[in-house]
């Protein structure tokens, strides 16, 4: 790209020194005598335009900075950086002269903690030794031995593209044997998904659901949240997702089956509700299946208000089913999960009315899903 832009600014004064000043004689003459300010003007181009690797501002607006703009990177967008913000709550959490910063202060303190730069730290009254006690250590998985004491106390950051259990020889096998490790280590971790392949994205996701080790973890459970919402063209900028959005729109072509398990799930769970309130008189229309659907982290899915919203915009479209391992009076778990949804309440509402006309919503309720 920069040997693209000093291409341009060199047949720009070319140009303009043929047709404009006619210094010369000749176009050829023209193009040599370009040569030094175009060079120039790009050098100044560059100098001004890369940002300082420690501070992120241009190289005229950090001279308190004084690193010399060795090294130039181009600065993550910090609101989209999953890493600064768990650097952010491990600082709010540990250093009380952080927690009094401003917004902005604090982003530049993020800053300069990655970078060590511990003049312009003191600047803002934060002593290094204070952010010292947050967890630094970043490990894959399994983790270090001479490690394990440190992340046992102070915990640590744990990158989950390096998953490389010795005994496992695919992908999946690796992703079961991590929630295995993680359940069994205990220790207070946080992950770090932004050096994952969208197959290891996809593989974590998946097992996640599938396994029965119970461990929640919050970016996962709004991932399938926002996956879900993009089945239906939307897009909520409030849940976090470890996928981009091509990664959203991807999974649901090449995981089509699985997703629209889940969907199926979804918009059954009404029926469990009905189901729920022991109506002898009534027979469900529902087609019956005895499938299984692994309910251990979906749970934590289920407690975010967006799946009351997911299951009214998808009821209409896929018919409900019958779980009947699942949809028992004895599932009390599910019947707390969705107690507090708006369905959970319109049926529970409808109870005050008379028998005749409350079994008379819940035919109709039925045939109207079932014949769809």
């Amino acid at each position: 790209m920069k040997w693209i832009f000093l291409g341009f600014f060199y047949l720009s004064f070319s140009m303009v020194n043929y047709f404009f000043w006619h210094s010369t004689s000749s176009l050829y003459s023209s193009f040599i005598e370009a040569i030094p300010a175009a060079f120039l003007l790009f050098l100044i181009i560059v100098w001004l335009g890369n940002p300082c690797k420690n501070c992120s501002e241009s190289s005229t607006k950090c001279a308190s900075c004084k690193h010399g703009h060795k090294n130039y990177r181009k600065v993550s967008n910090y609101e989209d950086d999953y890493y600064n913000q768990i650097l952010y709550k491990q600082f709010n959490d540990n250093c009380s002269a952080f927690k009094d910063l401003s917004e902005n202060d604090k982003k530049v303190v993020i800053r300069y903690w990655q970078s060590r730069v511990v003049p312009e730290l003191e600047k803002l009254k934060v002593k290094i030794d204070e952010l010292g006690k947050v967890k630094m250590i970043r490990t894959g998985v399994p983790y270090k031995p001479e490690e394990m004491e440190e992340i046992y106390l102070n915990g640590a950051i744990v990158d989950l593209s390096k998953v490389n259990f010795p005994t496992c020889k695919t992908l999946k096998e690796n992703m079961h044997a991590l929630f295995v490790y993680l359940r069994n280590t205990g220790y207070n971790v946080d992950f770090d998904f932004r050096e994952m392949t969208y197959e290891q994205k996809v593989a974590l996701l998946k097992e996640y659901l599938d396994t029965k080790i119970d461990y929640n973890i919050p970016i996962l459970n709004t991932t399938w949240l926002s996956i879900l919402y993009a089945c239906l063209g939307e897009k909520i900028s409030s849940l976090d997702s470890i996928l981009d959005e091509l990664g959203l729109i991807t999974i649901q072509a090449a995981e089509f089956k699985y997703v629209e398990k889940i969907w199926q799930f979804l918009v059954s769970l009404p029926l469990f509700l009905i189901k729920r309130l022991d109506l002898d008189t009534f027979e469900s229309t529902a087609e019956k299946t005895s499938e299984d659907f692994n309910l251990v982290n979906f749970f934590y899915i289920l407690e975010h208000a967006e799946i009351d919203d997911l299951i009214n915009k998808g009821a209409g479209d896929i018919p409900p089913k019958d779980y009947e391992n699942i949809f028992t009076v004895e599932n009390t778990r599910l019947f707390e999960a969705l107690k507090d949804c708006s369905f959970s309440t319109f049926i529970h509402g409808l109870t005050n009315s008379s028998d005749e006309e409350f079994h008379e919503f819940v035919k109709n309720l039925y045939s109207e899903n079932t014949n769809k």
